[in-house]
This record gives C-alpha cells, sequence and structure tokens, in this order.
C-alpha cells in the first residue's frame, strides 16, 4: 500500500477508532443515545400530527440505524448540533399542533418572569409595589384568565418598574 493509501485510510478512519476501549465504548453510547432520540423525536412528530420543516431532510426519519451510522461518522459539535435543532424544531412543531400548550407555556414563562421580578426586586431592597409578588401560582392563574396582550402589557410594566428602581428613578 502506498503512502497516499495510508494517509487516505487515515483521513477516512473516524476518530474513535483511535481512542481506547473505553472511550470508543463511552463515543458508541453517545451514538446510541442519539439514535435514540432522532427516532423519539420522530415518532412524537409523527403521533401529533406534525410535520416539521423539509429543510430538516433526515432529522425525522424513524431510521435508528441512519441516525447511529451518521453520528459514528460525524464530528461530535455537528451531532450536538443536529440534536439541538431536532428538538427545536420538534417543540415548534408541537406547538403548532396544540395551541393549548403553546398558551400553557406562555402563561408559564410570565409567572417565571414576575417571581423572577419580583425577588430581584426585594434583594435590591425596590419600595414595595403591586408588581412585585413571589406567589407563582397566582400569576399563573390570572394570565390564563387575562388577553396574551394584557399579559404583555403587565410583564413589560413590571419590568419597566424593576429597572426604574435598579437605575434609583421613581
Amino acid at each position: 500500500m502506498g503512502l497516499l493509501a495510508l494517509v487516505t485510510v487515515a483521513a477516512l478512519t473516524p476518530l474513535s477508532s483511535t481512542t481506547g476501549f473505553a472511550q470508543q465504548a463511552q463515543f458508541e453510547r453517545f451514538c446510541r443515545d442519539y439514535a435514540d432520540h432522532a427516532v423519539s423525536a420522530a415518532n412524537r412528530a409523527a403521533q401529533a400530527g406534525c410535520a416539521p420543516h423539509r429543510a430538516f431532510r433526515n432529522d425525522f426519519v424513524a431510521d435508528r440505524a441512519l441516525h447511529y451510522n451518521w453520528c459514528l461518522r460525524a464530528p461530535e459539535q455537528a451531532v450536538a448540533a443536529g440534536r439541538q435543532s431536532r428538538q427545536q424544531a420538534l417543540n415548534a412543531c408541537l406547538a403548532r399542533a396544540n395551541p393549548q400548550a403553546q398558551f400553557d407555556r406562555f402563561c408559564r414563562d410570565y409567572a417565571d418572569h414576575a417571581v423572577n421580578v419580583a425577588n430581584r426586586a426585594r434583594q435590591s431592597q425596590c419600595p414595595a409595589s403591586g408588581w412585585y409578588s413571589t406567589n407563582h401560582a397566582g400569576h399563573l392563574n390570572w394570565c390564563r384568565g387575562a388577553p396574551e396582550q394584557t399579559v404583555a402589557a403587565h410583564r413589560q410594566s413590571r419590568q419597566r418598574a424593576l429597572d426604574n428602581c435598579l437605575r434609583g428613578a421613581p
């Protein structure tokens, strides 16, 4: 075998095959986990009746071997990025398929933000205000009964009150 052929073989050999047995086993577990996650995401998208954007080509194919073999050949950063983009596409797909879940997430985010602002206001010794309640359930229940525009306006007003306090403005 010539030098060029050896260099070519070395360049095409996955990085994982040059590592020790323990590292190889860990890498294979990583790829099995990646493939399982990919198949699970494909199945969840199919069950929800939503079709993620076609730009993701094979991301939503329930073929474990396809995902596993790709993972074995791809750089670890590409695998991590692929998993993250698949999860984001699945989340968006599921939200479109279930608007109630999207609204619930909106209200949970609102309540989380309200409590976070209240805690920051207390830590900064801001004057007591109706905006600074740490009652998560109260914020969540209020949000569920209010129009989205009103909720968004309250969130902005609460944040503005905290920002003014932190700047020392009345």
